[in-house]
């Protein structure tokens, strides 16, 4: 490409977006326009475009700015590596420009901010599409990488924005994550069933806009569910169950059937089958055992623990004291003699 420095950006971000995937999130709350998600963040793009033009070495007449795009990433290279001035281990905190006048022109045109500035930048944008940080190489010549977003990302449904704020998806997660404040992303992952990556945009979601916050480590800590949630979204707590048995995980429904298995079917001496004896004697033990710790326990599904208890409040085995998510379970006296 040719011609003058503002025209070659153009062709350069046209071509680029000719050949990269988008997908939309619909944003459907007062006339919003749907938002684009490219397989790699604009910004990024047009920062590592920019920086290229503006910080070449343009004495050196034997090369060129490259633009190369491959499967898994865009790598954007120019001539002139680092400035002098710059030594590798103080890159992105300190900046210098090679070519003060062609820098000063873009700044009046507001193509750039200030020195520097792209590369937060481009960090910033990759950060929130939950990609890795953009790799930069300085031997010889100057290069940007930037990862695009994993193939699965572009097989996700469109996201649309419900009453209370959050999209269908974001409402399901939201619901796991009162119901087991413990679930870890992969698990999420598994559930909904999404990307890895798609949930950690869901997490960073509701935990920017307060509808969850962390208690505790990444490691050993866990998910408390904020005022904010219970107050927007009411309907999660009347619902809860049906959002987690609706959304098990494929596995789940291949090894579980919809019947009642026959372990369940058989009943003992006391009127209840060996599985919901175990249940029961779990939730004596520990009258805050989650659902997901029992489904561990006993070595089955959401659905079926689900149905044992149930089938234990039907027939007054158990009681539930307090609410869904403080509260704890409470065994009939009859079933403890």
């Amino acid at each position: 490409m040719c011609g003058p420095l503002y025209r070659q950006y153009e062709q350069a971000f046209a071509w680029l977006k000719k050949n990269l995937k988008v997908r939309y999130d619909i944003e459907g709350q007062g006339g919003k326009p749907r938002k684009e998600l490219w397989e790699i963040p604009e910004v990024a793009m047009k920062e590592a475009l920019v920086n290229a033009l503006a910080h070449r070495d343009y004495y050196d007449k034997g090369a060129r700015i490259v633009v190369e795009l491959y499967d898994d990433r865009l790598v954007v290279t120019n001539p002139g590596g680092l400035v002098n001035s710059i030594p590798p281990e103080k890159f992105g905190t300190i900046s210098r420009s090679r070519n003060p006048l062609v820098f000063g022109l873009m700044e009046r045109i507001r193509m750039v901010e200030y020195i520097g500035s792209g590369v937060m930048r481009m960090r910033k944008a990759m950060k929130e599409a939950a990609l890795p940080q953009p790799d930069f190489g300085f031997k010889g010549m100057f290069s940007i990488s930037l990862e695009k977003q994993p193939s699965e990302f572009f097989n996700e449904p469109e996201t649309v924005v419900e009453k209370n704020g959050l999209s269908e998806i974001q409402n399901r997660a939201l619901a796991l994550i009162k119901a087991n404040g413990s679930i870890t992303n992969k698990e999420l992952s598994d559930i909904l069933p999404v990307s890895f990556i798609k949930v950690r945009r869901i997490i960073k979601y509701l935990k920017d806009n307060d509808y969850i916050e962390r208690e505790g480590s990444n490691k050993k800590g866990f998910w408390i569910v904020t005022n904010k949630s219970e107050h927007e979204n009411e309907h999660i707590n009347e619902h809860i169950n049906e959002h987690i048995n609706e959304h098990i995980n494929a596995e789940v429904n291949d090894t579980f059937s919809l019947e009642e298995p026959q372990n369940e079917q058989f009943e003992e001496k006391n009127g209840l089958s060996e599985i919901q004896d175990r249940a029961l004697a779990l939730i004596k033990a520990n009258g805050s055992i989650t659902s997901s710790e029992l489904c561990e326990a006993l070595s089955v599904g959401f659905r079926q623990v689900h149905r044992i208890i149930k089938h234990l409040k039907d027939k007054g085995c158990i009681e539930r004291q307090g609410s869904d998510k403080t509260g704890i379970w409470i065994v009939n006296n009859r079933m403890s003699e």
